[in-house]
């Protein structure tokens, strides 16, 4: 039985991990500021920088400023266990917004401030447990309507969408 166990964390985990080099070739991760151990041993016991696990799961992800040049990969909402993901102060962080990354259960905080991503938010959200969303200072487009009059973020706390192109009333 702990061998079956150990083979299916193994795998988990190798699954996390292949997701994190996606972010690590779609961000140019050779030319990040620095990108120590990415790709050596394993993400949570070979100490990638801005890598936080919780035994074998991947948990958080802080990369601001890292010099990230490139767009979001989609499957970096797919982190089972995701709950912290800080992109934020990457200015050639370019592109729209994964709609996989606001369906997660999991996710508590998205940093993605000073960026350079553009188009409007994915049309369905659904982050029951985000406290904090931040997204100012980008080239984001649409309307807020449908995010803050649902109930998409029912917990939300800190909401910071200004500095973008969003367009409509508020409610």
């Amino acid at each position: 039985l702990w061998l079956l166990v150990s083979s299916l964390l193994g795998y988990a985990l190798a699954a996390q991990e292949d997701i994190l080099m996606e972010l690590y070739t779609a961000t140019s991760g050779n030319s990040w500021l620095p990108s120590v151990n990415w790709g050596q041993g394993t993400a949570c016991s070979g100490g990638w920088l801005g890598v936080v696990c919780v035994g074998s799961d991947v948990t958080e992800i802080h990369l601001a400023g890292r010099n990230l040049v490139g767009t979001i990969p989609p499957s970096l909402g797919t982190l089972p266990s995701l709950r912290f993901l800080d992109l934020s102060m990457n200015r050639q962080l370019t592109g729209t917004l994964p709609a996989s990354i606001f369906v997660s259960p999991t996710m508590g905080w998205i940093v993605l401030h000073t960026c350079g991503l553009t188009g409007p938010l994915p049309p369905t959200i659904s982050l029951p447990s985000l406290y904090t969303l931040l997204l100012q200072d980008n080239q984001l487009t649409g309307t807020l309507y449908s995010l803050l009059t649902s109930s998409a973020l029912p917990l939300i706390i800190d909401l910071r969408l200004s500095l973008n192109n969003f367009g409509g009333t508020v409610p």
